[in-house]
């Protein structure tokens, strides 16, 4: 069974909010995350390529949407399906980003091969994430046929069939994406500030990872108003996204090299070289040096444009 056996068809947002309204414009938005989602639901269950970054990456927007907009609705219905949505996006992180890091380490080792003739085995790479990846792949496909996921995407259509929409939903779209998009400016001012007061090491990576996240929710609160804000929408939509981007690549770097660590002690105690696996630490430390000078540029970028 795939939700596309029972779906119902979804109300059309223009009979269910008024004309101009900010409750038909989060609708909108909701029903077309929810279309994503439901299309990748046979394309997850088939492995096919990319299939799990989308459903992944709509039911990250649905979460978000329903955050930033929640006065919009009825708060303990909106709470909930964050809740639910949280599940499921974790799940599905899991899978993806064992993939991401089993290309983002075989892709390095066969660069370091073909520049230096440095190669760490990578057969431990593939023993320690290639199992990962197999593991995160079963359980993706066990939770597509749970009750608690079939029960979530209900849920998702009944909001769309009879949307439990709070006296706040009538107000224009436009002022209220406004005074939401300024609301995450400010949570993502105050988690940058807090990133900047520590020194590197494990805490300011983490706090780095938090700055990732509010400007992931700005940049999907700011793609949710592009029809009702275009111009300052979807240039705050670029603006977040190119943090988001930088700080992705940090954050992938820091688990990058614990991984490498962790492999680099495995080969030695095997009495094995691990000087492939420490020289590509050294150069994932580079990246994300790289990647946290992009971050301080784009955000100087993102002030500007305030």
């Amino acid at each position: 069974m795939t939700t596309g056996d029972y779906a119902p068809a979804a109300a059309d947002p223009r009979t269910l909010a008024p004309k101009g309204s900010a409750g038909r414009a989060l609708l909108r938005y909701l029903q077309e995350q929810v279309q994503v989602l439901r299309e990748q639901d046979p394309r997850v269950r088939e492995n096919a390529p990319d299939a799990v970054h989308k459903m992944r990456t709509a039911t990250r927007r649905l979460r978000s949407a329903l955050a930033s907009y929640r006065a919009l609705l009825n708060p303990a219905t909106a709470d909930q399906l964050r809740g639910e949505l949280r599940w499921l996006a974790g799940v599905l992180g899991i899978a993806r980003d064992a993939e991401v890091l089993h290309e983002r380490l075989r892709g390095e080792v066969t660069d370091e091969a073909a520049a230096l003739g440095i190669e760490p085995s990578i057969n431990a790479i593939d023993e320690l994430l290639g199992s990962d990846v197999h593991t995160a792949q079963l359980t993706v496909l066990d939770v597509l046929q749970s009750d608690r996921y079939f029960q979530l995407v209900a849920a998702l259509e009944q909001l769309l069939a009879n949307p439990p929409l709070s006296a706040d939903a009538r107000q224009p779209a436009r002022r209220v994406a406004q005074s939401e998009i300024d609301a995450d400016v400010k949570r993502l001012r105050r988690a940058v500030r807090v990133a900047g007061a520590l020194p590197d090491g494990a805490a300011r990576d983490h706090a780095l990872h938090e700055v990732r996240k509010r400007a992931k929710r700005l940049r999907y609160a700011a793609e949710a108003a592009v029809t009702v804000d275009p111009r300052r929408a979807t240039r705050m939509v670029a603006l977040a996204q190119s943090l988001q981007e930088a700080l992705g690549e940090h954050q992938d770097s820091v688990v990058a090299r614990d991984v490498l660590l962790r492999l680099a002690n495995e080969a030695h105690a095997r009495g094995e070289d691990a000087f492939g696996f420490g020289r590509l630490h050294a150069l994932e430390e580079v990246r994300a040096r790289a990647a946290e000078a992009r971050f301080r540029r784009d955000w100087r970028t993102l002030l500007r444009a305030l």
